[in-house]
């Protein structure tokens, strides 16, 4: 009883803090807290972290949270309704465009989520008398492509009639070789991808809490992410998230992550807030999760098993593009990523506040 009444003697000290570093700990937990779409009360926050101590684990502040709390409405600070997409006057067709004149263009292609450049060297006839171009590449591989195909990838493209509406645009976030910005390219979607790997094919290598949403060049339609297992990546991701939802209520969301589960406070609150649902899907050997907003996703994908990650991407970039056409988004005005004007300089991420309303 002795050696057991000491053990637990030495688990009850506590490490001694410096206070500014706790004071800067605390800051930063309750700044990433409220990245949650919703106002938790102050007094139970400050109770949440005097219990919790330094160094305010998020997980841990957020059970404390939600058991001191009841459910909290959830608030998405929207802008402004969008309005309908105004079209220009209708683009003539071009000949240049035509399959007959396709030697020479430049086209560009993604690979592997790298963006690759290449010239129209020549055309050929098979023998069923279809013809193909033969494209050669900034680093020397050649391939063959249709005629479509070519008008498909030129550069800088062909215009399309003002009367399709406008492009969607996807994000992925954590994006590593970016196979579902490669899936949402192949549908004629602008993508945008960001992961902080200097040697991922990310189109913005930079660390995702250094992002202010408000200086990012577009608004997603949709969003693709696979966190990593922190909770501060975790937060500010849904940080981005509800910018976006803020910007574009339509907006679809999938979350990609064998790491956060329901019983986690954190995700709980993110489900509760975004209305996701899980479904399980398999990439060869390697079962994961997949929470999205899109209920009839989640049923087309409850069968869903493929070798290779890319069939999944493909399937739900498809998915959804079948959803924002007949949904006719593409008739609605995109949103503009920030409020007021546009910010000139890039500036530190603002707190989120969901007391004040945005300006137009």
């Amino acid at each position: 009883m002795r050696k057991k009444r000491v053990k637990n003697e030495k688990r009850e000290k506590k490490p001694k803090v410096d206070e500014e570093v706790d004071f800067e700990e605390r800051e930063k937990a309750k700044r990433y807290l409220k990245m949650m779409p919703c106002n938790y009360p102050l007094e139970i926050v400050e109770s949440a972290l005097d219990e919790v101590r330094y160094p305010y684990g998020l997980q841990k502040v957020m059970q404390k949270i939600l058991e001191r709390s009841e459910d909290e409405a959830t608030k998405f600070l929207f802008s402004r309704k969008p309005k309908p997409f105004q079209p220009k006057n209708e683009m003539k067709f071009k000949e240049k465009d035509s399959r007959r004149n396709l030697n020479g263009r430049t086209v560009r292609k993604r690979f592997e989520g790298k963006m690759y450049q290449g010239t129209v060297v020549g055309k050929s006839k098979s023998p069923d008398d279809m013809e193909w171009f033969k494209v050669r590449y900034e680093d020397g591989d050649e391939e063959d492509l249709d005629g479509y195909e070519v008008i498909h990838h030129l550069y800088p493209p062909s215009e399309i009639p003002s009367c399709l509406g406008r492009k969607f645009v996807s994000l992925e976030l954590f994006a590593g070789s970016c196979v579902l910005s490669d899936a949402f390219y192949q549908q004629g979607w602008n993508v945008d991808s960001v992961d902080n790997d200097s040697k991922s094919n990310a189109s913005l290598k930079l660390d995702i809490l250094n992002i202010n949403p408000y200086e990012l060049d577009r608004v997603p339609d949709f969003i693709w992410v696979s966190p990593p297992c922190d909770d501060f990546n975790f937060m500010k991701m849904v940080h981005i998230m509800s910018w976006a939802k803020s910007k574009h209520p339509h907006l679809l969301v999938v979350i990609e992550s064998p790491f956060f589960k329901l019983d986690m406070p954190l995700m709980k609150e993110c489900v509760c807030h975004f209305n996701l649902q899980n479904v399980r899907v398999v990439y060869g050997k390697k079962p994961t999760h997949l929470w999205t907003n899109f209920p009839a996703l989640v049923n087309h994908l409850k069968q869903f098993t493929s070798n290779q990650a890319s069939c999944c991407a493909m399937t739900v970039a498809r998915f959804v593009n079948s959803k924002f056409t007949l949904d006719a988004v593409n008739l609605l005005e995109a949103a503009v990523p920030y409020n007021g004007t546009k910010p000139i300089a890039r500036k530190p991420t603002p707190e989120v506040s969901h007391d004040e309303s945005e300006s137009d």
